[in-house]
């Protein structure tokens, strides 16, 4: 089971990496949500971005998706397993399905 760790205010806390479903920002206010509980951390999505591996998808300049969790990917939106809808920018909706299916193609290889 893989975690993404942080050190906040001397505190160390620990997100488990396969229950996080998607990240969203407001401001430099990143917020984890996951199945039950959501936590904010004062950092960057880009630099979130960067800690996270290859099934995190970039699908809004505000938001960081888990593509496990993807039910439908759709034209302006995905709607995530526990029925969350994020939307997906006009801007990066090309790559992002690109990578999407990417995604899909290689974990059904496995």
């Amino acid at each position: 089971m893989s975690k993404i760790i942080f050190l906040v205010k001397k505190e160390i806390f620990c997100f488990d990496l396969e229950r996080l479903l998607y990240i969203t920002s407001e401001g430099r206010i990143a917020r984890f949500h996951s199945f039950d509980i959501t936590k904010e951390f004062y950092m960057k999505l880009d630099e979130v971005m960067e800690l996270l591996p290859s099934c995190y998808l970039r699908c809004h300049q505000r938001c960081i998706v888990n593509m496990n969790y993807i039910e439908v990917f759709g034209v302006k939106d995905i709607t995530l397993a526990d029925g969350t809808v994020l939307n997906i920018s006009r801007s990066r909706y090309d790559e992002a399905k690109k990578i999407f299916l990417e995604y899909i193609k290689e974990t059904e290889e496995i």
